[in-house]
């Protein structure tokens, strides 16, 4: 049995400023959930990359750790504007309570060939996940545990003014 989930969060404030250009992750803008629910994942905090000044040219990136809230890495020379990174929060139950499952991220898409969002992360319990599919998860049973995720977000300096769709698609498959 397997509960495909889809996040599509909004990218927003692409404006130009002088010679610069500025960034953020918005929040939430539809969640599909499949008809049975045997397995529920909620919501309940977007991954956010905060704002970052777009640089004149290179290929920045900020990876928002899974492991710590507010807890962001910027490398290649990316600023950020604010302190507004912080990872994913959702939440997983089961109606049933028996047996393990996998969690994956696909269908990974961004809108943009100037942003590419990758290398996804997560903590499940206290379970660390380095990659994706994970396999053999303990049951979250009723009550639900908190699957964060962090993820690597890189972009370009050809990045364009407008509003960007970045989605991606959390399975859970029970064995």
């Amino acid at each position: 049995m397997t509960n495909n989930s889809k996040f599509t969060y909004r990218l927003r404030s692409i404006k130009k400023l002088a010679a610069y250009s500025f960034f953020a992750l918005g929040l939430i803008s539809s969640i599909t959930s499949p008809a049975y629910a045997t397995i529920t994942i909620s919501q309940v905090s977007p991954i956010n990359f905060g704002s970052l000044l777009v640089p004149a040219s290179g290929s920045p990136s900020i990876t928002v750790s899974s492991s710590a809230a507010n807890s962001s890495t910027l490398a290649g020379g990316a600023v950020a504007i604010d302190n507004n990174a912080n990872r994913g929060e959702y939440l997983i139950k089961r109606t049933t309570e028996n047996s393990t499952m996998t969690v994956n991220i696909t269908g990974i898409s961004t809108g943009s060939s100037a942003l590419t969002l990758s290398t996804f992360t997560g903590r499940y319990g206290s379970t660390s996940i380095t990659t994706f599919p994970k396999s053999s998860l303990t049951n979250p049973g009723t009550a639900g545990t908190d699957l964060y995720l962090g993820a690597k977000l890189a972009y370009t300096s050809a990045i364009a003014d407008g509003t960007y769709n970045m989605t991606y698609t959390i399975t859970v498959t029970i064995p």
